[in-house]
């Protein structure tokens, strides 16, 4: 997207600026002309055995989940099928259709193709004509074809899915060096190389099916003139939101409480996204109700149409006393309101969504007993918050099968266990609008990484280009939910500039990979969430010191580099597999705790329906192919180990018995718990 300059302001000068943030959903209602496409498509390529074939598939949907409706596969997680049907990430793919004239007589001289969730390389084709090529998962692409599209007979529209795999392989054996990245059993390599889930490619926790498919919208959208195509709202406030300095030691007088009063005002900054089609004069139009429809505010901004996107921009000012703050979990109501933006009165160029209003800072100051380090929390309208929750990988491995029910249930089930927050974690997905609905709704803070994970990633322009993309896209489209308090730049990217290279290495290596890792995080993602929220709190990395230098008003962004389990400047987490969960003392300080935990088994109905074996033991050979636990010794003994610290248990070999099964499940599950 081409961008206009913008002011910034650093997020981190919490004495003098606080932030809001505005809710952006999927119930919000874009009045342009929209034809969906998605449904029955076809779906052809080869199969291990060199068959062609061509079957129904549905869209969104991926690539397995088709084969097995036609019956060539069974379900890919029953039994060691993530290996026999690995082939399937090896094969490319063609996804084909064909629509009538109708869909595309909607009013409007510009039709544009946008694909959401494309996975991953593909190229795309309308009536025989290649008008784009796709290579970045976390992107929705926006394709012209006003000129390619037929007004007086069926369209066929073809995207054909390169092997992810293949792709991955090619480009990191074209690179000009070897860049490490996280290894697992069953799993595929080079997951660093290619803008895809990372744990697509295999992790600790879950197989590796590379899945290609699509897992987004297909859609026509036809406007006259212009159209917006995101909205999104920051709010920066002036206020003296710096805490009273405490030079007691006293920890009962820290940390200061400072809420929002009634006589504040929130200064609402909104940004539309309008995508021109010709050049000339416009005006936006903005407004902001109450669930009532009561208007709290209208207004009005020139702006200049130009080539491709322009960034209007106004400001909303907004009195506390005159409307409900959006609250966390347990500390209030989750109120929301209505904007929407309109072009030129034209009803075709409105979107409109829910918002909610509310004030973040992430406290990072500091500390006043005058200890070395920093605090680390965050404030919610001026409350300190204790956050209590867990990280989040992908629902399924398979997006098409996650429903709004399905996450519905994980999300109250988390408020049931007394969650205010959930960290979506950064190998894995940006999480759909439902996610990002019911978060707002049901009060549950969340901390999103980008999605980057274990490993080190190249530096040349093309793949620096897509992710600068990838940041502009997601923050635009996240910024700003209520639920959202922070972005952070990757799940463990900078500790693993540290640990690829041993210490006594002297070829230069952890120079190389630190300028790789400035060029990519520093100078790409942290600049392109400058551009597009600049007021948005951002951490560097999980885990991580933070930043040594963050100022968005001078472009100017730096690590801190060091020991990054450190705890005193950071977070931190912590994983003992063979240590001992009573001992607190064995515990690193955290000022704020990202990940910690140990594994346990699942209920033994989850296991029958995925192994269908009568005679199962902990560590027998169905149970150690689902364990991916990347050490020596197998993760189901680690399991065991625990088990017999804190229970009258039979020795380990009795354990590994089928007669004890059900009973090691449980005991697995009471450690996990401990």
């Amino acid at each position: 997207l081409k961008k206009k300059k913008t002011m910034f302001i650093n997020p981190l000068v919490a004495m003098i600026f606080c932030i809001v943030t505005l809710l952006l959903t999927a119930t919000a209602t874009v009045a342009e002309h929209k034809v969906d496409l998605g449904g029955q498509w076809q779906l052809s390529g080869t199969t291990n055995t060199g068959k062609h074939l061509t079957i129904p598939a549905t869209v969104p949907g991926q690539v397995h989940l088709a084969l097995r409706d036609a019956g060539v596969i069974t379900e890919p997680y029953h039994g060691s099928n993530d290996v026999s049907q690995a082939w399937i990430a090896n094969t490319s793919w063609t996804y084909s259709t064909q629509f009538p004239t109708t869909s595309a007589s909607g009013p409007g001289d510009t039709f544009i193709l946008q694909l959401s969730g494309l996975d991953t390389v593909a190229s795309v084709e309308l009536n025989g004509v290649t008008i784009g090529n796709s290579s970045n998962m976390f992107i929705q692409y926006r394709y012209d074809i006003t000129k390619e599209l037929h007004k007086s007979q069926d369209n066929h529209l073809q995207i054909t899915i390169e092997s992810a795999v293949e792709y991955a392989s090619r480009a990191a054996s074209q690179y000009p060096y070897a860049v490490p990245h996280a290894t697992f059993p069953n799993g595929f390599d080079n997951a660093n190389f290619i803008r895809k889930r990372p744990s697509d490619f295999g992790w600790d926790w879950g197989p590796a099916f590379g899945a290609p498919g699509i897992n987004g919208e297909v859609a026509i959208v036809s406007y006259e003139g212009s159209c917006i195509v995101a909205l999104s709202a920051e709010v920066v406030k002036k206020l003296s939101m710096k805490p009273t300095p405490v030079t007691t030691k006293d920890k009962s007088a820290w940390p200061p409480v400072n809420p929002l009063s009634s006589n504040d005002t929130l200064e609402v900054q909104v940004t539309a996204f309008v995508e021109c089609s010709q050049p000339g004069s416009s005006f936006l139009d903005i407004s902001l109700q109450s669930t009532t429809q009561k208007p709290l505010h209208n207004t009005s901004i020139h702006f200049i149409c130009g080539d491709g996107i322009v960034l209007v921009k106004t400001v909303i000012d907004v009195v506390v006393s005159d409307v409900e703050l959006w609250w966390p979990n347990s500390l209030g109501n989750q109120t929301l309101y209505t904007l929407t933006a309109n072009v030129n009165g034209d009803a075709s160029s409105t979107m409109s969504r829910r918002i909610g209003l509310r004030t973040v800072r992430m406290v990072w100051e500091d500390l006043p007993s005058g200890e070395e380090g920093l605090s680390f929390y965050f404030e919610v309208n001026g409350v300190p918050l204790f956050m209590k929750g867990a990280s989040l990988v992908p629902l399924d491995v398979f997006a098409s099968r996650v429903t709004v029910n399905k996450t519905r249930f994980l999300l109250e089930a988390a408020l049931e266990a007394n969650y205010n927050g959930i960290r979506v974690w950064g190998g894995g997905d940006y999480m759909p609008e439902s996610f990002w609905d019911l978060a707002d709704e049901l009060g549950i803070l969340v901390w999103q990484d980008f999605q980057f994970a274990s490993a080190l990633y190249p530096r040349h322009k093309p793949f620096v280009d897509s992710v600068k993309q990838e940041v502009s896209y997601q923050a635009s489209r996240l910024v700003g939910h209520p639920s959202l308090i922070v972005f952070c730049g990757s799940n463990e990217a900078v500790i693993d500039s540290n640990r690829s290279v041993p210490a006594s290495d002297t070829s230069g290596q952890l120079q190389t990979f630190t300028s790789d890792l400035t060029v990519l995080f520093d100078q790409g993602v942290r600049q392109a969430l400058w551009a597009v929220a600049p007021n948005t709190a951002f951490y560097a990395s999980s885990p991580s010191n933070g930043a040594l230098v963050d100022k968005p008003d001078q472009g100017l962004f730096i690590h801190r580099y060091g020991n990054a389990f450190d705890g005193r400047w950071g977070d931190v987490r912590h994983y003992s597999d063979n240590g001992d969960f009573s001992n607190w003392n064995s515990f690193p300080i955290g000022r704020l705790v990202s990940e910690y935990g140990f594994q346990s088994f699942p209920s033994t109905a989850t296991i029958s329906d995925a192994l269908n074996v009568s005679e199962l033991s902990f560590d027998c050979l169905e149970m150690r192919h689902r364990q991916h636990h990347p050490h020596d010794m197998s993760g189901n003994m680690f399991v065991a180990n625990q088990i017999k610290k804190y229970f009258n248990t039979p020795t380990i070999m009795e354990m590994n018995t089928t007669t004890f099964f059900e009973r090691f499940i449980y005991l697995s599950q009471i450690v996990q718990a401990f």
